[in-house]
This record gives structure tokens, sequence and C-alpha cells, in this order.
């Protein structure tokens, strides 16, 4: 319990040190997210995240939105501060009929920068699978009038596929269609590939001058995300 509570002073203590800005969250809804081979489903774990991170910033008196997307915009919470403005970030989060569907995070950039007029932080939190060709292009926009942050959720069984288990259907989250498989076969080339995918994400974040934190739902998000903005810190002040 203290080394919990010394871990949130210190996010806390950071967020205080950055400059005062409205800070939203653009969350992914889709259906990739409501996946889960640990005790948490993807979107669950990113909720947890949203909310903890929402409550920190709204005690030290910044504004906090919430924008969740599938292939659409499916809530649009505005920033703002108090209570009540983190139980209806909460509402929209735990509601479970936002979630499913397809996957556009272009289009979920392109209504926050029309949307929002205000300079401020954006954090983008998705497992960012799916993503359409000239995405990089829609996230430069971005950060030339947010500042960026990534949060990639991944499940476990995202980078790896069981081995010694024999064959197992796996199915595509958007369309549906379903295969099956024996992971002792392919796990090596579906390795390889998600390692690729992820490095060309990093990639996109590194040349749009945002950052990307990876989390995983088997592990605690804390420990990353202080060391995140721990190394901020020392960026801004070097």
């Amino acid at each position: 319990m203290k080394a919990s509570i010394r871990s949130n002073q210190t996010l806390v203590k950071q967020f205080r040190e950055e400059r005062e800005l409205d800070i939203y969250f653009l969350v992914d809804a889709s259906s990739s997210m409501v996946f889960g081979s640990t005790d948490k489903l993807k979107n669950e774990y990113a909720a947890e995240f949203v909310a903890s991170l929402a409550h920190f910033i709204l005690r030290v008196g910044d504004n906090v939105g919430l924008v969740m997307f599938n292939d659409n915009v499916v809530h649009n919470l505005p920033a703002a501060n108090g209570s009540n403005q983190f139980y209806m970030l909460l509402r929209g989060l735990v509601d479970p009929s936002l979630y499913g569907g397809g996957y556009n995070l272009e289009e979920a950039i392109r209504f926050i920068i029309r949307s929002v007029q205000k300079k401020g932080l954006l954090i983008i939190v998705s497992d960012f699978i799916g993503l359409r060709a000239g995405w990089e292009k829609i996230l430069r926009l971005a950060t030339g009038k947010f500042d960026v942050i990534g949060v990639m959720v991944r499940d476990p069984r995202d980078r790896e596929l069981p081995r010694g288990v024999g064959q197992v259907m796996i199915s595509d989250p958007y369309t549906g269609k379903t295969m099956l498989v024996n992971p002792d076969e392919v796990g090596p080339a579906y390795e390889n590939y998600v390692k690729r995918y992820e490095a060309m994400v990093e990639a996109g974040f590194a040349a749009s001058k945002a950052d990307l934190i990876k989390l995983a739902t088997d592990k605690s998000f804390i420990k990353p995300v202080i060391n995140y903005f721990r190394r901020r810190e020392l960026i801004f002040s070097s």
C-alpha cells in the first residue's frame, strides 16, 4: 500500500511539472480491444489506465476530455474539470454499448483536430491493430497542434501464440472470419510479423515527434508510466 501511495504521489508530481493543458484521451473502442487472455480484456485494462491517469490530472487542476472511437467516433466528452467530469468520463469508459466494431484511428484524429480548438496534450490509447496506409500523415497533423503520446495496449496473445496445444481457432476481430491453425507451425512467422508491425508503429510515432509507451495487460501500467514521465522531465529540464 505504501509503495502504491508513493507511486501515485510521484505521478502527480510529474504532472504538476508539465505546463497546464487541456488533456484529451483518444480511446480505441474497436472489436480488437474486446479481447483478453489474462484477467483483463484490453479495453478493461485501457479503461483502468485512463481512469487512473485522469484522476491524477484532475487532482492537479487540469482539464480532461475523452473521445472514444471504432470506425467512427462513438463518444465525445469535451475537456473540463471537477469531480463530475471524472464520473462522466467513467460512465463512457464502462459503457458496453460503446465497444465493438471496426477501427479508424485516422478519422478519429481528424475529429480531434477539427473539434478541439485549444492546443493541449493528446493521449492515444489503442492496440494499434488495423492501421491504414498513410496513418503517419494524419498523426503528423495532430503533432502540429497537440503534444501527442501514444499508449499501446497489448495482450500477451497479441505477441505470442501458445505452444503445444494442438490446433486452435483464430478469428479476425473486424471481419469475424476464422481460421484453424497450428501455433507450433505458424507461431514463429506470426511473432516475427508482430515485431515488425510494432516497430513500424514505433517508427511512425518517432517520425512524427510523438512518444509511445508500450503496455501489456499481464503487467501493471504504473511503473512504465512513471518511468516515462521521469524521462520526459529529464528531457524538458536539460
